[in-house]
């Protein structure tokens, strides 16, 4: 049954209490990697150095943060009311 949701259908549900935390992190960590980025990309316009490491762990991260981020925000939680009621709207009752 549970293979049976979309991708869409995924977002738009409810996300399961134990992955919220890890959207929530994931974004927030993708947001600071991706302004570090952003930052050292005008140090080095400026001529200012930057070591290769800095610059290869900021995007790292920045990469990984999102795809945590995404794929937790993918799971769903079955027992919120919500999700029960468009289960059983769409005929797919636990």
């Amino acid at each position: 049954m549970n293979n049976q949701l979309t991708l869409t259908e995924r977002l738009k549900l409810p996300t399961s209490k134990f992955f919220k935390p890890l959207v929530t992190g994931g974004i927030w960590v993708a947001a600071l990697a991706a302004a570090l980025v952003a930052f050292q990309t005008q140090l080095a316009a400026a001529g200012i150095p930057v070591p290769a490491v800095v610059e290869l762990i900021a995007e790292g991260l920045t990469i990984l943060s999102a795809t945590v981020a995404g794929i937790a925000k993918l799971t769903v939680d079955f027992d919120h009311t919500e999700t029960k009621q468009y289960l059983k709207l769409r005929g797919l009752v636990l």
